[in-house]
């Protein structure tokens, strides 16, 4: 008798889980389901290139690209914020790999020039090494509400760590 009513409970939770499921997606607006939101990735900021070319982003580009999306009514967002797109009607996401010092004295005043929103991907491992962001750094972008703080891994490194590169 008990396996009869395993195999009849086990329809029952499936459909609950569909119907759960179906009732979450009825709460977004027919616009929002499937909606793409342009993410721009960026490393670091500066016309002094001390690491990789390609990198870096000079500061005057930058500010026009900021300039373009502002004056054309793109919102940047946080990507907390994709759980609520219809309150934006273009959004964008800007984001920042790897944590360079030049995020805090380039970007910051950037983007509180222009009311700009970004994320910071930092690599734990490198927090106050050279040309990387500090610890009161890192909580002074925070503070500011325009910058959210996430984790890009502990290293780039592959070596000393039990993996080797054919494993990552």
């Amino acid at each position: 008798m008990k396996k009869k009513w395993s195999w009849l409970l086990l329809p029952a939770v499936l459909l609950l889980l569909v119907l759960l499921h179906v009732h979450s997606l009825a709460r977004l607006a027919p616009s929002e389901i499937g909606r793409q939101v342009p993410v721009l990735m960026y490393h670091a900021v500066g016309d002094d290139c001390w690491g990789e070319e390609h990198l870096f982003v000079r500061p005057a580009e930058l500010e026009q690209q900021l300039q373009y999306l502002s004056e054309n009514g793109y919102e940047t967002i946080f990507f907390e914020d994709l759980a609520h797109l219809e309150r934006y009607e273009k959004p964008v996401i800007l984001t920042f790999d790897d944590g360079y010092d030049d995020n805090y004295t380039l970007l910051l005043p950037l983007l509180q020039k222009y009311h700009m929103k970004a994320t910071i991907f930092m690599i734990a491992g490198d927090i106050g090494g050279p040309h990387k962001l500090t610890q009161p750094q890192l909580r002074e972008l925070t503070q500011s509400g325009l910058v959210s703080i996430q984790s890009h891994g502990w290293s780039h490194k592959y070596g000393g760590h039990g993996l080797d590169g054919a494993c990552l």
